[in-house]
């Protein structure tokens, strides 16, 4: 197995100056990164990126726990963001959880043995002591359901605004019985949906109807 000290002897540098090029830190000549490169190609070498990112505490990934990636709403963002990381020099862990804390829980514990450098949480997990616990001192983002943990970073749509519009759109079209597919009601976002679509109705003096 081909070590950095096989690519400095090969370029006629230090072993301190390969390990500088290969993290891009500090300034190097033109001349001795065309070694170090020319070195690196013959000698094929790979650097230990297990040992580089323990050194550096560094993985360079993230981790993105999601309930359903058949859903297109889920499946577009997970895209973008993984774009961006992508553009970034970063690789994405993914981690479908099918709408199961238990699961959720089990991928919490992998991510963490993998020493991700951030996580971006779409949580199905109401336990907040259990996320602050778990999530202590870690970087996070949590998209469309908030936890409400303490300085916690949340992207959300307005989930109430967003469905009482979508009913106010069917009653003035004439609509009297409407219906709504939210979700589950355990998560943050079919709470929020069905309040928003029974203030829809109640503001429009429509009885709430629960057959529909």
């Amino acid at each position: 197995m081909v070590k950095i000290l096989d690519v400095a002897r090969k370029a006629r540098v230090s072993k301190a100056t390969v390990s500088r090029f290969i993290n891009n830190k500090g300034f190097i000549s033109i001349e001795l990164q065309n070694r170090i490169k020319e070195a690196i190609n013959e000698l094929d070498y790979r650097p230990n990126l297990i040992a580089r990112s323990l050194k550096i505490r560094k993985t360079y990934s993230i981790g993105i726990i999601y309930p359903d990636i058949e859903d297109p709403f889920f499946s577009r963002i997970i895209k973008k963001i993984e774009d961006t990381a992508y553009e970034n020099n970063y690789s994405v862990i993914l981690c479908n959880t099918e709408y199961d804390s238990l699961k959720e829980k089990i991928y919490f514990d992998v991510l963490k043995r993998k020493m991700v450098d951030g996580y971006i949480i779409f949580t199905t997990i109401n336990d907040v002591d259990y996320l602050a616990s778990v999530l202590k001192n870690e970087n996070v983002v949590f998209l469309d359901r908030s936890p409400k943990l303490e300085k916690e970073v949340f992207i959300k749509l307005n989930n109430i605004k967003s469905i009482k519009l979508a009913v106010e759109y069917l009653i003035n079209l004439g609509h009297k019985r409407i219906g709504i597919i939210m979700g589950p009601m355990k998560i943050t976002t079919g709470i929020e949906r069905f309040k928003g679509y029974k203030m829809s109705l109640l503001e429009n003096n429509i009885e709430f109807d629960k057959k529909l």
